[in-house]
C-alpha cells in the first residue's frame, strides 16, 4: 500500500522497517514493565533477555526464510531485508532466551508469561508495516468485480486486485488480546505459565486458520496441504498442553496478588 513512509532529501525510511523497529521497542518496553512492576527481577537480566532473544529472533527469521522459500529467494545475502520468517524468529529467540533463563537462574514461566504477551503485541504492530509493504497479502475475494467494502488491493504488486487483509486481521485479533493479558498479569490471578500457554495456543491457532486466507508462496511441508506455519502451530499446540499439564488442574492462584 505505503512500502514508503516517508523520506528526507535522498533518504528513503520503508514503512516495513518503521513499524518492525516500533514493534521491538513495544515489546521491550512491555516486557520491562511488567517485569519490573511484579519485581520478577532487575533491569540488567531483563535488557540481556530481550537481546539475546531479539538477536537471535533476526538469526532464526532469516534462516527460516532462506530454508523454506531458497527457491523464490534466488539465495540472497543472509540478512538482506527482503524476507523474515516471523515462526522462525520465534523459535529463535524463544530458544536462545530460555538458554539465558536456564544460565541465569530466572523462573522460566514468569518470564514466559510475559514474553509471550509482548511477542503478540510485536506481532499486532509488525503485521501493519507487512500491510503497508504489501507483504503476507491474502487471498483474492470470491468477487473482484464487487468486493466487501474490507477488501484491499496492493497497486504494487503484480495482481493489484482486491484481497482478504489478512495482515490486518492478526493486528486486529493479536494486539488486544496482548494487552488484556497484561492485565491479567498483573492482577496476580493466575499461576505462572498459564498466559504463555494460552498466548502460545491462541496465536498458533489463529496462525493455522489464516494460513488458508493467505496467498503468498512460504514452501510447503506437505504440498498443497499443510504449510511450514501450519506445521509449527501444531507444535505450538503440543507445547502449550504440556505447560498446561506440568501445571497441574488449577490454574489460579491459592493467593492472588502474590
Amino acid at each position: 500500500m505505503y512500502p514508503v513512509l516517508f523520506t528526507i532529501g535522498n533518504y528513503v525510511v520503508p514503512s516495513w522497517h518503521v513499524f518492525f523497529a516500533l514493534a521491538a521497542i513495544c515489546s521491550f518496553y512491555l516486557l520491562r514493565f511488567l517485569l519490573l512492576k511484579t519485581r520478577v527481577t532487575d533491569e540488567v537480566h531483563i535488557f540481556w533477555f530481550f537481546a539475546i532473544s531479539y538477536i537471535a529472533g533476526l538469526g532464526g527469521a532469516r534462516s527460516f526464510s532462506l530454508f523454506f522459500e531458497y527457491d523464490s529467494l534466488g539465495l540472497p545475502g543472509f540478512w538482506d531485508l527482503d524476507s523474515f520468517t516471523l515462526y522462525g524468529g520465534i523459535l529463535g529467540g524463544g530458544l536462545a532466551g530460555l538458554t539465558y533463563l536456564y544460565k541465569s537462574k530466572l523462573p522460566t514461566l514468569e518470564f514466559g508469561d510475559v514474553a509471550g504477551l509482548s511477542v503478540l503485541l510485536g506481532i499486532g504492530i509488525g503485521r501493519i508495516g507487512c500491510f503497508l509493504n504489501g507483504d503476507d497479502y491474502g487471498q483474492v475475494v470470491a468477487d473482484p468485480l464487487s468486493p466487501p467494502i474490507w477488501a484491499v488491493s496492493f497497486p504494487y504488486h503484480n495482481s493489484p486486485v482486491p484481497r482478504i487483509p489478512v495482515q490486518l486481521i492478526e493486528t486486529a485479533l493479536t494486539s488486544p488480546l496482548a494487552l488484556v493479558g497484561a492485565w491479567l498479569y498483573l492482577r496476580r490471578s493466575l499461576v505462572s505459565g498459564v498466559l504463555l500457554a494460552w498466548a502460545m495456543a491462541y496465536y498458533a491457532v489463529l496462525r493455522f486458520v489464516l494460513e488458508f486466507y493467505r496467498a503468498d508462496y512460504r514452501g510447503w511441508i506437505i504440498q498443497g496441504a499443510l504449510s511450514p506455519s501450519q506445521a509449527i502451530s501444531i507444535v505450538l499446540v503440543l507445547g502449550s498442553a504440556l505447560i498446561l499439564a506440568k501445571i497441574g488442574p488449577f490454574y489460579l492462584r491459592s493467593t492472588p496478588g502474590k
